[in-house]
This record gives structure tokens, sequence and C-alpha cells, in this order.
């Protein structure tokens, strides 16, 4: 990294400073942040999942326990109470944790877990009504199907119709969180708007 302005050589003005570790801030902090939290989970017997590199699996016998990293939290399930315990105790041992408890909110969603019925289910209906408030739609009304049946949209060759109000790439995009997370119905929509979102191409109507 370069020198610090109030810290520089200056009999050395062009040299620059060797870190010793990764510090939070820095470009490559992220990537030597999973790099040492990976080693570590590896080394404790858990194997990357092939599809999805943020989830760690550990299988043993009939056991299995499952974690899901998103920058420094973690997710963790497990089948064992006594392997989750032995888990967080030994990572207690390598990294400054804190356990949150039972998982209720994260990244939007919010998970409701009914023990009795042996049930999970997951809702985005906070981050939905949030959505709605920014893109001024909290008035809209809703309606049986995402998309109204025989409609097409066509892409305008005019860019200079487009208005300029509507922050149509940022309402796909949050849009597709949505669908990814909890509400797939509106795939099929989504994939027909997505088709519009170069400049010049989506007006109100979209």
């Amino acid at each position: 990294m370069e020198q610090v302005p109030s810290h520089k050589d200056p009999a050395h003005p062009e040299k620059v400073c060797k870190l010793q570790k990764a510090l939070y801030g820095l470009k490559q902090a992220p990537r030597q942040w999973f790099a040492k939290l990976r080693e570590a989970l590896l080394s404790m017997g858990f194997v990357k999942n092939a599809a999805d590199s943020c989830l760690f699996m550990h299988f043993k016998g009939s056991d299995v326990f499952l974690v899901v990293v998103y920058v420094d939290d973690l997710i963790l399930a497990a089948s064992n109470k006594q392997e989750m315990q032995a888990f967080k105790k030994t990572m207690a041992e390598k990294f400054a944790m804190k356990d949150l408890g039972a998982l209720e909110r994260y990244m939007g969603l919010k998970i409701v877990r009914d023990r009795s019925k042996r049930t999970i289910s997951i809702s985005q209906a906070r981050y939905i009504n949030n959505l709605l408030e920014w893109f001024g739609l909290s008035d809209a009304h809703p309606v049986a199907t995402p998309l109204e049946v025989g409609h097409c949209l066509t892409a305008l060759q005019d860019s200079s119709s487009t208005s300029p109000d509507v922050p149509y790439p940022q309402l796909i995009g949050t849009l597709m969180y949505i669908m990814v997370c909890s509400r797939p119905e509106i795939c099929h929509a989504l994939s027909v708007l997505t088709r519009y979102m170069g400049a010049g191409k989506y007006t109100e109507d979209h």
C-alpha cells in the first residue's frame, strides 16, 4: 500500500509499505478473510459445495451440518445439537464471535420456525413494502397475475423518449432478489421486463 501522507519517508517517498496482514477497507480484505474462514472450515472436515462456494457441508453418519457464509455472518443448520455446540466452541477459539441465537431475519428475509409442525417459512413482506414505498407504489392495488395477459411490450427506438424519472434497472434488480428468495411466481414477468433494460428501451408503460 502507499505510504500514509502523514508518515511518509522523506528519504524514500517512492517506496510502498508491505502489509503483514489484510486490513478492513482494503480491496483484498474480503478475499483474505474468506480464505482464512474457508481454511478453518475445511480443517474441521467441512467440504465446499460445488454449486455455491458460500455453502459448506459436513456429514458424519446420518448427521448433517450446513454452514452458509455471507461476509462475516454465518448461518448454522445441524441435525445434531451437540455437534453445533462443539462447532461454536471451536470457532470461538479461532475467531472473535458473537452468537445471535435463533435465526429470525437475514438479508431482508423473515424466517419463522414452527417446531411443533416442523416447518420453516420465509417472508419478505417488510422488504416488499419498503420497495413499494421507495418507488411510490404504496397505494397500488394487488392483482391475481404478475403480468397482464396478452399485453405486448416493445422496445423504443428513440432514447429521448425514455422517462428519466423511472429507475427501471434498479426496480428490476430488486424484483429479481425477491423472485430468487421468496416469490418465484414473478419469474416469467421479470424475464419479459429484463429485455428492455437498455437505455432508450423502456418507458412508464414498462
